[in-house]
């Protein structure tokens, strides 16, 4: 579920870094979109309506000039189980018989 939810955050800021970079070139829409998408599906990636698949990303990414390690947001969701595990006994919880 924390993985869906990763995803679900992610639309939002790498719409934003798109529509940014693309301003930036002074590109349009259409122009980013080039053959292989509509202007439509740059609009609704650009306000986070949309996750592109990771092909469509790196062709976007390659269109406007950056690596994908500048365009993706990409931070691992935080594990709570993983935060607690070591923290003051050393032991995470369920681990060596300890619950």
């Amino acid at each position: 579920m924390r993985f869906v939810s990763f995803f679900h955050q992610l639309q939002p800021e790498l719409g934003r870094r798109i529509r940014l970079r693309r301003l930036q070139l002074r590109m349009t829409q259409r122009d980013l979109a080039g053959n292989e998408f509509s202007s439509s599906y740059i609009c609704q990636v650009e306000k986070g309506r949309l996750l592109p698949s990771l092909p469509a990303i790196s062709l976007l990414a390659q269109r406007l000039a950056m690596s994908l390690d500048d365009l993706l947001p990409l931070q691992a969701p935080q594990d709570e189980g993983l935060q607690e595990c070591g923290r003051n006994t050393g032991a995470c919880p369920g681990r060596d018989g300890q619950e």
